[in-house]
């Protein structure tokens, strides 16, 4: 027997996934400061009543680990923070609760890490891959053995343990969930929009370098250091010789100015990595920037970052 309702929407065109538009308006708020003694089922009825245009899917009680202080085992206890999943595409700042004004936040979910494989985004008790060691990232060895080979994380291969707060790759995919959970969208355009982020933030460094007041921060002397300058200069020449400029030594202000930008560079690249939320290191860098670029500068101060030699005492 043929179903008619079925032939009609076959017929209709391509089927529209109703269920994967839905879920990406879901989002996760966290309430905090809710008592324990109230239920979660109480707690999603007070919700329901209190806001009526917010429809809620789930209510869920967050967890927080505990440790024994005789026997050091530890266990996950309930807490006062409450995880709210509700349908729609923005995020409240506040709810009301018995009447009461409640501020929300946003609730990012921690990076997934497999214990078992050593790889991101799903968790161990799910993992079905070949279990490896987390220290030097080859086949896992034996429960008697300790592994003594050199650390290399399995995410980014580089010569740390896996989980290593120092993983680069760990760092960007924790990013990547807090995108997700602020600007409410997929894996993709969270990866996509990071990118895009630190790739601006360099160009519009790199252009403030190159457009930076030559008395405040003079040029090299000497450009023909650099291969290009030197290149171009044999090819003028039409010789192979080395121009005679390019033997000299560098004056001590050029060498002033190339320590500092190492050190510079050196401090943003630590502190890129260290930071918990490089979004906001990012745009606190870039106000500091014109801040400093707006306002006169003393030449009594000294750069932080650059020692100056002492001038040599006038002697009668």
């Amino acid at each position: 027997m043929l179903d008619h309702s079925r032939y009609a929407l076959k017929h209709l065109g391509s089927l529209i996934p109703i269920i994967a538009i839905l879920s990406k308006q879901l989002t996760q708020i966290v309430i905090k400061e809710i008592p324990t003694s109230v239920s979660e089922e109480d707690l999603l009825l007070e919700f329901k009543n209190g806001n009526p245009n917010l429809p809620v899917k789930e209510i869920y009680r967050l967890k927080r680990r505990v440790v024994h202080p005789v026997s050091g085992a530890a266990s996950f206890v309930d807490s006062e923070s409450v995880k709210v999943t509700i349908r729609s595409s923005t995020i409240p700042q506040f709810v009301f609760l018995w009447k009461i004004r409640v501020s929300t936040s946003i609730f990012i979910p921690r990076l997934r890490v497999c214990h078992n494989c050593g790889q991101l985004n799903h968790p161990t008790k799910f993992c079905r891959n070949a279990a490896k060691c987390l220290n030097c990232g080859e086949a896992k060895h034996p429960e008697s053995v300790t592994c003594v080979k050199p650390a290399v994380c399995i995410s980014c291969s580089c010569n740390h343990r896996t989980f290593s707060k120092d993983c680069k790759e760990y760092f960007k995919r924790r990013e990547i969930n807090r995108v997700m959970a602020v600007d409410n969208v997929d894996f993709r355009t969270a990866r996509l929009t990071l990118e895009d982020s630190l790739k601006n933030v360099l160009n519009d460094a790199v252009g403030r370098r190159q457009n930076m007041n030559p008395k405040e921060f003079p040029p090299l002397r000497y450009p023909l250091y650099s291969s290009q300058s030197c290149a171009q200069s044999l090819s003028r020449n039409g010789t192979s010789a080395t121009p005679a400029t390019a033997t000299r030594i560098p004056h001590f202000a050029d060498k002033l100015v190339v320590e500092e930008d190492l050190k510079i560079w050196r401090n943003i690249e630590i502190a890129l990595s260290s930071s918990n939320d490089i979004s906001l290191l990012l745009r606190r860098l870039l106000k500091a920037v014109s801040l400093h670029e707006s306002l006169p500068v003393s030449p009594n101060i000294q750069h932080p970052l650059v020692e100056l030699p002492e001038r040599p005492q006038e002697t009668s």
